[in-house]
């Protein structure tokens, strides 16, 4: 892929860390997470409410937290103007070891085209509150009444997150759960490095040769702020973003 087709392209981006990345690079598929272990704390606790009139027991409340655990995600970072996906401070230091990490990019439509049945992705919606409660009708289907309500329990953040542009795939399953990237995975983005000098390179590295090599001929670019614009660029010098989006996260 060359600079010109990666602009065109509607990507999705995910921040990790530089050994995660090497993990990711060499295997050729992403882990989904438990949404339990998410940064969100209110996405680890929904409270039950069930509407028999029966007696329901800490067992009820114990089958539903069950219920959910069986539930897994991937989060992404999506191109919102101003912002896009890869120019976001904030993720870069939260998910990407304060910018010694990486943003890997994905070709979103080849993305979803590898998507086996069951997987549901969509945007995540900020609003000013969230809703923590789930709505059991009979506690006999709790699988049913959570499906029934999987935008609002898995799709839904307060709007102190939407700094993150998330798009967000979920799975049910009970066991370990991964997603093939061989064919979406299209960049590799690198921001700082600590085996260099500051002034130097990133592409001077031993950290981004190494990544360089297990890339599997994916292209690897360099991210920096200078005079308040965003760059994105490869080993040669040419230039990967779309200009007009250049922005500071603060949108001067």
């Amino acid at each position: 892929m060359d600079c010109n087709v990666f602009r065109q392209i509607e990507k999705v981006y995910h921040y990790t860390s530089l050994f995660s990345a090497v993990q990711i690079l060499s295997s050729n598929e992403l882990k989904f997470g438990e949404l339990q272990k998410m940064n969100d704390f209110q996405e680890a606790y929904h409270r039950a409410w069930f509407a028999e009139k029966e007696e329901i027991t800490i067992e009820d409340i114990k089958a539903v937290d069950r219920e959910l655990s069986k539930y897994k995600q991937l989060s992404f970072t999506k191109d919102k103007a101003p912002h896009e996906g890869f120019n976001i401070s904030a993720m870069w230091g939260h998910y990407a070891e304060n910018g010694y990490g990486v943003c890997l990019v994905f070709d979103k439509r080849r993305l979803i085209e590898g998507l086996e049945k069951g997987i549901i992705y969509r945007d995540v919606v900020y609003h000013k509150s969230r809703s923590e409660n789930i709505l059991i009708p009979n506690k006999q289907d709790i699988s049913g009444s959570i499906e029934k309500q999987r935008n609002v329990i898995f799709f839904r953040k307060t709007r102190d997150w939407s700094y993150e542009q998330e798009w967000r795939m979920v799975v049910r399953s009970e066991s370990e759960k991964y997603l093939p990237i061989e064919n979406s995975l299209v960049a590799v983005i690198v921001n700082f490095v600590k085996d260099i000098d500051s002034n130097e390179s990133i592409f001077n590295s031993k950290s981004v040769r190494l990544l360089s090599e297990i890339a599997h001929g994916l292209p690897i670019l360099s991210y920096g702020l200078w005079c308040g614009k965003a760059n994105l660029c490869d080993g040669a010098g040419n230039e990967w973003s779309k200009q007009e989006n250049w922005q500071l996260d603060d949108g001067q």
